[in-house]
């Protein structure tokens, strides 16, 4: 996670097998480029704002932004992208273990 993101464990273990569900906290700023997760990854905003963007390359035009009380899923590879300008807190479920895989850039 980039510097400044803070995560609470609020149930389960991320890195075993089994559903968890985890706090994260983002600062204002926050960055997280294209990646993908091994498994569904549930999001709900609690505050703040984020913004996601999916696909193969970052393209800020087409990003979705999701404020308080906001649910969005992330499906299993799909690459994404978050940012939050003002920062969040967003609550995650997911299977077990977790993992947050980056998409190389191209040349």
């Amino acid at each position: 996670m980039p510097k400044g993101v803070s995560i609470a464990v609020l149930e389960g273990d991320p890195t075993q097998k089994g559903v968890f569900t985890l706090r994260l906290r983002t600062p204002p700023g926050f960055s997280l480029p294209l990646h993908t997760h091994p498994t569904d990854e549930r999001v709900t905003v609690l505050e703040g704002s984020v913004s996601v963007g999916f696909g193969a390359a970052r393209d800020d035009s087409s990003v979705r932004t999701f404020g308080p009380g906001s649910f969005y899923v992330n499906p299993p590879g799909v690459p994404h992208y978050v940012l939050s300008e003002q920062g969040a807190v967003l609550q995650i479920t997911a299977e077990g273990p977790w993992r947050v895989d980056l998409v190389p850039s191209g040349p």
